[in-house]
């Protein structure tokens, strides 16, 4: 077959590899002189530079390969995989030479997003996410459906506690990938940073449609106790406790819908016995977690359980509730309902210095009695 350069190039690669330089060297340019832009014979001449010690040469050829538009990405990417390979194996290491070779091919006109994805992913490596986040940039507006540099995208946004970024990668990204469920719920978080309650409605209710008998029923889950959490904050609370309900149905291990359906039935005094035993479950599962404690301590409470009440409270303080002008709040009110007046006004003073807006403390310390909201 002497019209097949594969084979002059696979001939001249042997020759390389035993040694034969100048029978490689010929092999290669008769390939070259017959087809100049041959990637196969331009990437073995770049291992023979490198192989004969002539960097500038190497260095030339390799950007003949990749800045040359009349080879396909598919070649450029394994070429630059070979680099990446290369580089990590030698002694000296060096990145900045790599990402100085992307950094060329990115300045030409791209229309294949698998390049920019390689560069990204070796930055990632590298641990250079800032410098990544331009590149996956430049990934999802080639490919739109590009899920995993959306992901990327959201990852570094979240890092950085930037809602109005995580906002501008999920909005075009649960239209161009409907299906994708992770991109709803980090838009749903965002949006609820951003005090978009409707925003955050209407994502959860879209999300929840493209839902299937494959989907992970935690998520499912999670997308209900979201919009319960809304419904609470627009004083809409029959289609909040609705919606804790039917979180609760797709996963009853849920424990924020546990704590925050139980709080807030307990603040209405309202199914107490309900409240109690779903609180009771999230303690058990957080044995140190403050808030779990403090609703806890709250439902006792409410229920008249003062004692008790107490020990849950305390805990709740030992735990970082210190913290918490609500948690110590209740820590008073708790205590003078244990006979304390005196741990209840401490305390009761400590929340009012902290900044609490609870309507009924400052009357709570003057008459020095508590006082239900």
């Amino acid at each position: 077959y002497p019209m097949d350069m594969r084979y002059q190039v696979i001939l001249g690669d042997v020759y390389l590899q035993n040694g034969k330089k100048q029978e490689a060297y010929d092999a290669y340019q008769k390939v070259l002189a017959v087809e100049p832009d041959n990637p196969m014979a331009l990437f073995s001449m770049a291992s023979y530079y490198e192989q004969t010690g002539q960097k500038e040469l190497y260095q030339q050829q390799l950007d003949t390969l990749l800045l040359n538009k009349k080879v396909a990405s598919d070649t450029k990417i394994s070429v630059m995989r070979q680099v990446i390979v290369e580089n990590e194996q030698s002694s000296a290491k060096d990145s900045t030479q790599v990402i100085a070779l992307f950094d060329r091919m990115m300045e030409q006109d791209m229309d294949d997003p698998q390049i920019p994805m390689l560069y990204s992913q070796y930055l990632l490596s590298k641990n250079m996410e800032q410098e990544a986040v331009p590149v996956l940039e430049q990934v999802v507006n080639l490919d739109p459906a590009n899920k995993a540099a959306r992901l990327m995208l959201v990852s570094a946004a979240m890092k950085k506690e930037d809602h109005k970024q995580i906002i501008k990668v999920c909005e075009p990204g649960i239209e161009a990938t409907p299906d994708a469920l992770e991109l709803y719920y980090y838009l749903a978080i965002a949006y609820h940073q951003a005090e978009q309650t409707d925003s955050v409605l209407s994502v959860c209710s879209r999300a929840l449609e493209h839902v299937t008998a494959d989907t992970r029923k935690e998520v499912v889950s999670d997308f209900y106790s979201i919009m319960g959490d809304i419904y609470h904050t627009k004083k809409q609370m029959a289609e909040a406790y609705a919606a804790y309900d039917s979180s609760l149905v797709y996963n009853p291990s849920n424990i924020g819908t546990l704590n925050n359906y139980a709080y807030y039935l307990s603040v209405e005094r309202r199914d107490l016995d309900k409240a109690e035993e779903m609180s009771y479950k999230t303690v058990k599962a957080e044995p140190n977690n403050s808030t779990y404690l403090d609703t806890y301590a709250w439902i006792l409470f409410e229920k008249g359980n003062y004692a008790e009440a107490r020990i849950y409270i305390d805990n709740a303080l030992k735990n970082d509730g210190e913290k918490s002008d609500v948690i110590v709040e209740h820590c008073g009110d708790i205590y003078f309902m244990t006979g304390d007046v005196e741990g209840a006004l401490k305390y009761w003073k400590k929340a009012l210095e902290m900044g609490s807006e609870s309507k009924t403390l400052k009357r709570k310390i003057e008459k020095k009695k508590y006082i239900a909201e």
